[in-house]
């Protein structure tokens, strides 16, 4: 006697990753990491930021204001950032069919700052309190490897540690995470609420990335 009988199953509470690409990064690149370069010479510290140091082994981060420096470099790049995270409200998440903002939004960059990473340097899972969508743009990262998690972005499921461990989770286990190869000259836009990290890095040249808080809000 056939009892049970299959009828649907829903997809609840999706988590949304973007990818944009700067056109034409490599005409751009050289200028944009000398002017990193020469921020980072002028550092007080290792973190400038003085946030959560206990995460970070290794590398060097500014204050988090870069974005706001008056250069023509990090002038192109905000303008960069801005069209993105603009497209991202008005197109590209309206795209998924999951959520269309009421009336126009603007965003405000909050927070922004550089990562000068090598010798084996890494920033231990973390998330960006109070931040709507996070930002990591690839500078310069040629030697990043996906298959030896050579400096390497790994974004978790943040229900990762409820995970029972029982073979009926294996199919929790396989999906957990997600991890990007670092493509120079790509912009990731995530949720300031998922954990995430950078494996350790080492390699001829450093890897860098630029990285911001935003935040979006209606227009009255």
């Amino acid at each position: 006697m056939n009892i049970a009988q299959f009828d649907t199953y829903n997809i609840l509470w999706p988590t949304f990753v973007f990818h944009y690409k700067y056109e034409n990064y490599k005409q751009d690149k050289n200028q944009l990491v000398d002017t990193i370069y020469k921020e980072a010479e002028k550092q007080k510290r290792d973190v400038d930021s003085g946030v959560a140091t206990h995460l970070k082994s290794n590398l060097k981060e500014s204050d988090f204001n870069f974005l706001n420096i008056d250069n023509p470099a990090i002038h192109k790049l905000k303008k960069f950032f801005e069209q993105s995270l603009s497209h991202l409200v008005t197109q590209g998440f309206p795209s998924t069919g999951y959520w269309q903002p009421k009336r126009p939004m603007s965003c405000t960059i909050r927070e922004s700052w550089y990562h000068i990473t090598n010798d084996k340097g890494y920033h231990l899972t973390h998330v960006h309190p109070g931040t709507s969508w996070g930002a990591i743009f690839y500078a310069q990262s040629s030697e990043c490897d996906l298959d030896s998690m050579n400096g390497t972005n790994t974004w978790f499921n943040f229900n990762t540690h409820q995970g029972t461990k029982d073979d009926g989770a294996e199919w929790f286990e396989q999906h957990y995470s997600y991890t990007k190869p670092p493509t120079e000259g790509d912009l990731i836009l995530f949720p300031g609420w998922i954990p995430h990290d950078a494996a350790p890095y080492a390699g001829k040249e450093d890897r860098i990335v630029v990285s911001a808080n935003t935040n979006f809000y209606y227009e009255r």
